[in-house]
């Protein structure tokens, strides 16, 4: 038998056998490549209905509420899968809903007093009457993690694949009503949102957790609910200051963007982002989802097994994205005015910088748990901090010296890249793994794709 035939025969029994790695991965795998399909095909309609102010508006309801939510449930929903006995399991989610509950509460009366300066600030004076949707959608999105990693520890990803998918379709035939029927109003992005939302709770409630939903509301004391916090207070202390840091800093660009270039420039922008981002989707979110909880029971076996997984999902995932990000590097500007029209042009230039980075960044989003799994948040901290540092001082020196958006995304990309690459190589460190001798591999790869994309290039022009 050839060594090809034995690898697919090895792949073949592990995606048969029930709860293995491959099999949680493809199904989740497929689930995502349905909706990015979807995605694909109705964003050219959505884009040419709503257009880039819509899209701006969108981004900045959407960094306002992912940011406070990520500080409502102080990261314990990733913890959720640790706990050994169910009982504490269950009262760590009511720690963490309560969290939730308190910090929308207070959400709301910020806004209540101060969302109209905010919002015109930051150029979104159309969501001033709509400011009360913000503290919704940051409950929403808390609930919808706690459910996420419930599921996940039932080990449901069949069904709650088929949620995420249904639940997807639902909110663009929403998108596409709304905008057409409402003369493209703005608010039905973010309407669609949330309507998708609430409708993925309500199935995943039905349909995969209904029989243990009494153990949200049942009693419990204080002494054992001080006693959960205490155990994973870690994750507030350490890890949620740092990763926040690090999604604040992500969102940096659209809050420097839209106060400073206008809504419709981040509307440009946000296209650009999301595209590149259904590689992340497809293969970084996917695997990460399932990734966490293998790579927590292969180390209790050894190191070396975990290095294997981890190289294995590393060069797997590479070879994955390098073409889709290459062809972007080489034709966005083309591929974003065929396929959205010309009001797109600018977001086809802002991806070409974009996609350069993006190879390293889905390879470190992948692999990032492998600071939970060796308990190493206080050095992941170190570098969060780091990172919202060096892109802070990018956006601000970008507006005191009144860069075109171009020159600002360009130099974001440097710093991205040099940020992502330092990540990727303490992990391969922290592995005991040779991290330059894998980097070095890692740039030549993309580099060489880059060059022969270009090459084909001016053959086409």
């Amino acid at each position: 038998m050839s060594k090809a035939s034995q690898i697919f025969n090895q792949v073949l029994t592990a995606l048969r056998k029930d709860g293995s790695f491959a099999q949680s991965y493809a199904i989740v795998l497929s689930g995502t490549g349905v909706n990015i399909l979807v995605q694909i095909l109705i964003t050219p309609i959505i884009t040419r209905i709503y257009g880039p102010e819509a899209y701006g508006t969108y981004s900045i309801f959407n960094a306002l509420a992912t940011n406070i939510a990520m500080i409502a449930t102080l990261r314990f929903p990733q913890a959720l899968l640790l706990p050994t006995q169910e009982r504490d399991f269950h009262i760590l989610m009511r720690v963490t809903l309560v969290s939730a509950l308190v910090t929308t509460s207070i959400t709301f009366l910020g806004f209540y007093f101060a969302s109209a300066p905010l919002l015109k600030w930051l150029g979104a004076e159309k969501l001033i009457d709509y400011y009360f949707l913000i503290p919704v959608m940051v409950l929403l999105i808390a609930l919808n993690q706690i459910f996420g990693q419930w599921q996940y520890r039932l080990d449901k990803f069949k069904k709650s694949v088929a949620i995420d998918t249904g639940t997807l379709i639902g909110v663009r035939i929403f998108n596409l009503s709304y905008g057409v029927l409402a003369t493209r109003n703005t608010i039905g992005l973010l309407l669609g949102d949330m309507l998708g939302k609430t409708v993925g709770l309500f199935f995943s409630w039905r349909l995969i957790i209904k029989d243990q939903i009494q153990y949200l509301f049942s009693s419990v004391s204080w002494h054992d609910f001080w006693r959960l916090v205490k155990e994973y207070q870690h994750y507030p202390i350490y890890n949620l200051p740092g990763v926040w840091a690090t999604l604040f800093s992500e969102q940096l660009v659209v809050f420097f963007v839209s106060s400073h270039y206008g809504v419709s420039t981040l509307g440009v922008l946000s296209l650009a982002v999301s595209m590149l981002d259904l590689p992340k989707r497809l293969f970084a979110y996917t695997v990460t989802s399932v990734f966490f909880k293998k790579a927590v029971e292969v180390y209790k076996s050894s190191l070396e097994e975990l290095q294997t997984l981890v190289l294995r999902v590393l060069y797997g995932l590479l070879a994955a994205c390098i073409l889709p990000y290459g062809l972007v590097t080489a034709f966005g500007e083309e591929l974003f005015t065929f396929v959205f029209g010309q009001d797109w042009l600018l977001s086809g230039k802002l991806a070409q910088y974009i996609a350069i980075y993006c190879v390293f960044e889905l390879l470190y989003i992948s692999l990032d748990s492998v600071y939970y799994v060796l308990r190493k948040e206080r050095r992941l901290f170190v570098f969060q901090i780091a990172t919202f540092v060096l892109r802070f001082s990018v956006m601000f020196a970008s507006v005191q010296f009144s860069l075109p958006l171009e020159e600002c995304i360009l130099i974001l990309t440097v710093a991205n890249s040099i940020l992502y690459l330092s990540h990727l190589g303490y992990i391969l460190h922290l592995l005991r793994l040779k991290w330059f001798k894998h980097l070095f591999f890692i740039i030549l790869i993309e580099a060489s794709c880059v060059l022969v994309f270009l090459g084909l290039r001016q053959l086409f022009y």
